[in-house]
């Protein structure tokens, strides 16, 4: 739902957000920019569920997504891999 409502506000409203997935604070990050502001919504995630890396994902001002693939593991094995594609806010959640 976050995802849809941050993608919502850059694609409608033309502000930039980002979405980042944060190795040590357990949780995803999301951000937009809005008149001067910033609107930041913090979700923690699963308790195990953690990502491999740091990884932040750029939403532009229409809405658009840089390619990124975001890795989440559990108990040190990956279990999903989430790949931001290019276009219109699609992602996709695989589970390994």
């Amino acid at each position: 739902m976050s995802w849809k409502d941050t993608q919502r506000l850059t694609a409608y409203d033309g502000y930039k957000a980002t979405v980042t997935f944060q190795k040590n604070l357990h949780e995803v990050i999301f951000l937009c920019y809005r008149n001067g502001h910033k609107i930041s919504k913090h979700l923690e995630l699963p308790e195990g569920l953690e990502p491999v890396y740091d990884r932040t994902i750029n939403i532009g001002k229409n809405g658009t997504v840089t390619p990124i693939n975001v890795m989440l593991e559990s108990n040190g094995k990956i279990k999903y891999k989430l790949s931001a594609q290019m276009g219109w806010g699609v992602y996709e959640i695989t589970e390994k």
